[in-house]
């Protein structure tokens, strides 16, 4: 046998040692040797030559270099037996398993998806380069985290049939944290003032909460960032981060960061200007224009600037439009001009706006929320409403919008908006625990979308040891074009109200209503509801003296015709879990003319939330106030309808309905019924609630899922007042409503988004409970939030 090509190595230059051709033959067949997995077809397919060809040394090169290429071999040998070419090929193995041990901050799926981007993945082709790549980014990937003790080994075991296993051990190390940071350099901000700016921190004693004192070198680069922009805010334009030095203890735990600056002088806003194309208005341009001439550089306010100009220009349907800030720095006189230049570029209009992946949901659902309109011109304003508005619906997990230009015209695009649904629908049972109310028993049947028309469709049933409540809703939200909805709904409700440290009664209702809603702009409404509602009362054995006394005058059943009209407006960035945004509600409620009690209502409820810092701190402040009279002939609201306060989901810290006025005890022999029990620390309720809630909202440590879960500092507040009382019952009773009676109670809480339901529980603290109040420390609940 005649040796024609026999590869040694194959390297940076072709890597094979040849024996050059005598001559050129033509093939008359082919035989392959040493294939394991691979089949022929995979040598043919890459070699290039097939039986009938002529081929010499040029063409046996290439084909050399088109099977390495491959990846698939190790060795390549070709040799000739007279017209035969024998093809002998060493396959490289494959990997058989993947195996990691030792990792939990990086997920074990997460890696191998990582690894398998990378070419390292079970079934794929081993080679010991990759992994030597991979495992250097593994080290990387954990030296960035602070991580610096963290090692990985991998090894490699031969497996049968020319399979290999890989075994990655990782050992991931603590975190080194952050033993002291210097800033040298800085002359007009103290270290304090710009460490306010820093994510990263020495330890201290939020840092169990935050991590803020373990190192990260993103978080590092963020904050340098942020040292950055806060000098160029202030007219620093010279401002240069010169070097930064990052050192680790010997025993890799502390880390020690200096960060070397230059501050450079402050410079003022010289001449400001717009140029470019200005057929919009340069008056009207100018109102979005907030940088002054003598004001401090400051680099947020043109950035802002920027925006509110390419806002306006979209507004007018220039949605493409560019702004570019140009800045000239004037050295001597210590100022900077900025000029804007402005390039509207085409008007553009709205050919078509199409929906694609509504499989349930109809077009007619998703076309009514648009704000921006077919054949108007571009208003990148309403744009981003309408995409909101469908963000906002609960029937789609992910909203895309894709502004696409239309072939072949220069002003023209479409608006595809892609979307993935979820469900929207649900039926579930349920068993729920709060305390007050002991076991739960619950049963829903819900659909947001009813058969993808947009109306939502309910009916549930709770029962527990104190409430009973059957209830059918429906909705069509839009019941007219224009957005008015109109619901129904029919309920039965049954309270005993003994179980809650209230009087000792039961109340039952039977109601029906229908309600009218009228969008006043994209975040608020006003709705009005007219119903019936059938009262009926039940004393028990031993009722405070002021119910029996209303029950004798006014019996113990009630028909009652009911209105209400309420304000909305819902700016929460979040309905379940806000972290950002305002909520407002004001309504009044009213027994109309005709019904057996005429009593009103009015309330309000307000909530704020500021956003703080990294992403799930958050302050919020919330109010919720209360007024109820009588009117016409009535003197005081039915106490059926009095305000209580206490418990998870309004005072925490007192029993559920335990603060407020307490009623008075029956006397055996003269009320009745009555049988001698002590009722004086049973609550009344009152006419007059004033509550309050100021918490500091942060993440829980450790869970990852932050927007499913997290914590809270509280600080409630609150009273419930009887400006009716009546003194021919207790001549002693107040009717004034005095704020420095108002009860305060503190606290850590959490709330978690489970599966099933939200699940809420506090340990809280009251700060100046009075004789009488009921105080409970640990209060939670399966079903409800705060």
């Amino acid at each position: 046998m005649k040796r024609l090509v026999h590869t040694l190595v194959f390297g940076a230059c072709l890597g094979v040692s040849t024996a050059l051709w005598a001559d050129t033959f033509k093939v008359q067949d082919i035989k392959l040797e040493g294939l394991q997995r691979l089949a022929p077809g995979n040598v043919f397919s890459a070699m290039g030559i097939s039986v009938g060809d002529t081929i010499d040394d040029s063409r046996v090169a290439s084909a050399i270099r088109s099977l390495f290429a491959t990846g698939n071999y190790q060795d390549v040998d070709i040799s000739r037996q007279n017209n035969v070419l024998f093809v002998s090929v060493k396959e490289r193995p494959a990997i058989s398993l993947l195996d990691i041990e030792g990792n939990k901050v990086l997920k074990t799926d997460a890696l191998k998806d990582g690894l398998k981007k990378q070419g390292l993945a079970e079934g794929e082709i081993f080679q010991r380069a990759t992994l030597d790549r991979i495992q250097a980014e593994l080290e990387r990937q954990y030296l960035a985290q602070g991580r610096y003790g963290a090692k990985v080994t991998a090894s490699v075991e031969d497996a049968p049939n020319n399979r290999v296993k890989i075994n990655i051990k990782i050992k991931e190390g603590s975190v080194s944290k952050i033993s002291h940071i210097n800033i040298v350099g800085n002359k007009h901000f103290s270290k304090d003032e710009l460490f306010k700016q820093f994510q990263l921190s020495t330890s201290n004693w939020l840092s169990f909460f935050t991590d803020d004192d373990k190192y990260s070198r993103e978080k590092l680069s963020g904050d340098l960032e942020r040292l950055r922009s806060y000098y160029q805010d202030r007219g620093f334009v010279n401002f240069n981060i010169e070097s930064t030095q990052v050192s680790i203890s010997p025993d890799k735990k502390s880390v020690f960061i200096t960060i070397n600056v230059h501050e450079g002088d402050q410079y003022n806003i010289g001449k400001v200007s717009l140029e470019g194309d200005l057929s919009l208005g340069q008056a009207e341009l100018e109102k979005q224009v907030e940088v002054k001439s003598g004001e401090l550089f400051s680099r947020k306010t043109i950035t802002e600037d920027v925006d509110r100009l390419k806002g306006r220009l979209g507004h007018d349907g220039f949605a493409f439009a560019n702004v570019n800030p140009v800045p000239v720095v004037h050295d001597d006189s210590k100022t900077v001009d900025v000029t804007y230049f402005i390039d509207p570029q085409t008007r553009t209009y709205v050919r078509r706006i199409n929906f694609t992946g509504n499989t349930v949901t109809a077009d007619e659902v998703l076309r009514r929320e648009m704000r921006q309109m077919e054949a108007a011109p571009v208003n990148t304003d309403l744009v981003d409403k309408s995409k909101k508005r469908l963000e906002r619906l609960g029937y789609f997990s992910e909203v895309n919008l894709d502004m696409a230009p239309v072939p072949n015209t220069s002003d023209q695009v479409d608006l595809n908006y892609s979307v993935v649904e979820q469900a929207s629908g649900s039926l579930s049972a349920s068993i729920g625990f709060a305390q007050g109310e002991g076991l739960i028993f619950g049963f829903d049947v819900s659909q947001k979308n009813f058969l993808g028309s947009g109306n939502q469709v309910s009916f549930s049933l709770t029962r527990s040891s104190v409430r009973t409540d059957y209830s059918i809703d429906y909705l069509d939200p839009y019941y007219t074009v224009d957005g008015v909805s109109r619901g129904f709904s029919v309920y039965y409700r049954k309270t005993d109200y003994d179980q809650e440290d209230v009087s000792d009664y039961q109340m039952s209702k039977v109601g029906a209503n229908m309600t009218l809603g009228y969008p006043l702009d994209e975040d608020s409404n006003i709705s009005g509801t007219i119903g019936y509602e059938k009262v009926g009362i039940d004393l028990g054995s031993s009722p405070i003296r002021e119910i029996i006394k209303y029950v004798d005058n006014y019996g113990d059943s009630y028909n009652e015709f009911l209105g209400s009209v309420a304000w909305n407006r819902n700016r929460l960035n979040n309905t379940l879990m806000p972290t950002d945004g305002t909520y407002q509600r004001a309504g009044l409620d009213v027994a109309l003319p005709g019904s057996t009690l005429d009593y009103y209502k009015l309330g309000y409820k307000g909530d704020i939330y500021w956003p703080i810092g990294q992403k799930g701190y958050a302050v919020h402040l919330g109010t919720n106030l209360g007024y109820g009279d009588g009117y016409g002939g009535e003197t005081k609201l039915p106490f059926y309808e009095n305000y209580y306060l206490g418990g998870i989901s309004s005072l925490r810290g007192f029993k559920t309905g335990s603060v407020g006025p307490k009623g008075t005890p029956c006397i055996e022999g003269t009320d009745s019924p009555c049988d001698g029990s002590d009722t004086s620390s049973n609550a009344v309720g009152g006419n007059v609630k004033v509550a309050g809630t100021a918490e500091f909202i942060f993440p829980v440590p450790y869970f990852e899922d932050k927007s499913s879960i997290r914590s809270l500092f509280f600080l409630d507040a609150g009273n419930v007042y009887d400006t009716k009382c009546d003194r021919s019952i207790d001549s002693s009773c107040s009717r004034n409503i005095d704020l420095g009676d108002i009860r305060y109670s503190t606290g850590v809480g959490v709330v978690w988004l489970t599966r099933f339901a939200p699940l809420s529980f506090v340990i809280a603290q009251p700060l100046n409970a009075q004789d009488g109040d009921r105080k409970q420390s640990f209060q939670f609940s399966l079903g409800q939030t705060f």
